[in-house]
């Protein structure tokens, strides 16, 4: 009887005591400043992010390709290496783009490096684990093709380029 007494008073307390346990939350709103591509005749939008790795070309000199970090995005100008480069001076700006390539390049990574691991473990049966061998081999390495693969955006073959913003939170 005394358990039964104990389980309604310690129900009850934490039925009615339910604003005890709430937290404050804050407002984590996260920016973060990209580059913008868009295609209107192919009706593709594409980002790079500030912080990338990436390539440009100038249309006063189009044969040197300059390499560095996009440190920072203002409307019409990106900063590289400390550089203010206009984006209507830019021929070509490339750089590695999140998009489902990258996604399926990592699981074909996954999937390949399970093959080669599975496939090391067979070697008793040749013919199914050469298999899983070379299969695993072949996806280990195109998938490390996809992730790594540097997309390239020419503003004279209709690419636009423009400065953006992503705003997003972790909570909401």
């Amino acid at each position: 009887m005394k358990i039964y007494m104990i389980t309604i008073v310690m129900m009850g307390f934490m039925l009615f005591t339910t604003n005890i346990f709430a937290q404050q939350l804050i407002d984590d709103t996260k920016t973060i400043k990209v580059l913008v591509f868009e295609n209107i005749d192919k009706g593709k939008t594409k980002l790079i992010s500030q912080g990338a790795r990436i390539k440009y070309k100038l249309h006063s000199d189009p044969k040197k390709v300059y390499k560095g970090t996009l440190e920072d995005i203002k409307d019409g100008v990106m900063i590289v290496d400390n550089q203010e480069i206009r984006f209507e001076d830019c021929l070509m700006i490339g750089g590695r783009v999140s998009s489902q390539e990258t996604l399926i390049g990592g699981v074909s990574a996954g999937v390949g490096f399970t093959s080669l691991v599975l496939g090391a473990a067979l070697l008793g049966t040749p013919a199914f684990g050469i298999s899983l061998l070379a299969g695993g081999t072949v996806a280990v390495v195109a998938g490390i093709i996809l992730i790594t693969k540097i997309k390239r955006f020419r503003t004279d073959r209709g690419w636009d380029v423009h400065s953006g913003k992503i705003e997003y939170s972790a909570v909401k």
